[in-house]
């Protein structure tokens, strides 16, 4: 065994971009992400259009390695960039122009990307640990705040080349913004607002893809028949796979993100890049629901949070996922993996009984509501069906 390679959790020396990643008053998804990805070692370039949600999170970060090495916090301070004049490429926005990405670890018809940040002092001697508390392995790593806005790919193309700038090299793409954009149905819809929803929550992972990409063929290490060129986590939903409701625009952006991922995938396994989707379900959010009002929702009777969401990420960002590529990843405690066969009261004293005053077989009794007392619980199978005592199952939505 000694001669195995087993994967490492690690991510030691690696740099990740993760866009949506502002602390707005409550812990998201994108900002629990890029706290534990810092946690195992991983530099962060944590991309918004708030700057003050960024400086949030990227303070708690360097806070945690400042404190693993016994040093003064990093303050984190705006990053100047210097954006072209408009060329008529891509977008037509004043100073927002079309660039192509290439090799050399820099990004062409790109202004130089500067992290400006402040001095730190040397580390106390013996103030270096292996682990910390809060489970990071090794020194954290640290973040970097970017301010920019995705919809835009002169933007997305900066973003890619600070971390080039900053840190050297990119190794890992976290495309997790997004918004429930235009309401209404088909009928209802504004197409308008569709086409700028749809370019946010799937456009916007398009153009960041096409400077990651390239970056991480530049900075990727592939001895021999290996390579490690990179990883790609894009952020759908469970409405993506099962469809939702009431409006039609978040699930169908949702599913064009899943499907987009295993495209990508192919595109890409060639170079070495995995890419794969991260589908949640509901979870706990301060903003929109109160605490312990999800937990019938999930088969394990516990609500998910943001934290949940983020240790997927960190799993198919790491070795540990290095076979795994083109694949959904569901966080939602089974909610969508059942079908709900619960009775409602109506239903179950309907039930007519067979001839001799019996009920037919396969039908539970248990609870049924034939008096009044609770609905009926069937559950099916290959067999046709057959009670479930005792049994109290949550309804189950698929609305992320």
């Amino acid at each position: 065994m000694d001669n195995f390679n087993f994967p490492s959790r690690s991510l030691q020396g690696r740099v990740a971009i993760v866009t949506g990643a502002a602390f707005t008053g409550r812990v998201t998804n994108g900002c629990a992400i890029a706290i534990m990805l810092a946690r195992d070692g991983c530099n962060v370039i944590c991309v918004n259009n708030l700057y003050a949600g960024l400086e949030n999170t990227v303070s708690f970060i360097n806070a945690e390695q400042a404190k693993h090495a016994g040093l003064e916090p990093l303050r984190p301070q705006a990053v100047s960039i210097k954006k072209p004049e408009a060329t008529g490429l891509g977008n037509s926005q004043p100073g927002r122009q079309g660039t192509d990405a290439g090799g050399g670890g820099r990004l062409p018809q790109q202004q130089p990307v500067q992290a400006q940040t402040a001095d730190r002092p040397k580390p106390s001697p013996g103030t270096s640990a292996t682990k910390l508390s809060n489970g990071a392995i090794g020194m954290p790593g640290r973040a970097v705040p970017f301010k920019c806005d995705i919809k835009f790919e002169a933007d997305c193309a900066a973003a890619v080349q600070l971390a080039l700038d900053t840190f050297g090299r990119l190794d890992i793409l976290v495309n997790n913004t997004g918004i429930v954009g235009a309401s209404g149905t088909a009928v209802e819809v504004d197409m308008d607002e569709w086409v700028e929803s749809m370019d946010i929550n799937v456009g916007s992972m398009v153009r960041m893809t096409k400077y990651a990409v390239p970056a991480m063929q530049v900075c990727g290490n592939k001895t021999g028949k290996e390579k490690s060129g990179g990883s790609i986590i894009n952020m759908g939903s469970v409405t993506g796979l099962r469809g939702g409701a009431p409006h039609l625009l978040y699930p169908t952006s949702k599913a064009a993100v899943v499907g987009m991922s295993k495209a990508m995938a192919g595109h890409f396994g060639p170079l070495g890049v995995r890419v794969n989707c991260v589908c949640p379900g509901i979870g706990y959010q301060p903003a929109t629901f109160g605490e312990g009002t999800l937990k019938e929702l999930s088969l394990l009777g516990t609500e998910g949070t943001p934290g949940d969401v983020a240790a997927a990420v960190v799993f198919l960002a790491s070795d540990h996922a290095r076979w795994i590529t083109g694949t959904d990843m569901i966080v939602d405690a089974g909610a969508t993996a059942v079908v709900n066969m619960s009775l409602p009261k109506a239903a179950s004293a309907a039930i007519p009984l067979a001839s001799g005053g019996k009920r037919p077989a396969g039908v539970s009794t248990a609870g049924a509501g034939v008096n009044g007392h609770g609905p009926g619980t069937m559950n099916t199978n290959g067999n046709g069906v057959k009670p479930v005592s005792g049994s109290k199952q949550p309804v189950h939505s698929t609305k992320q």
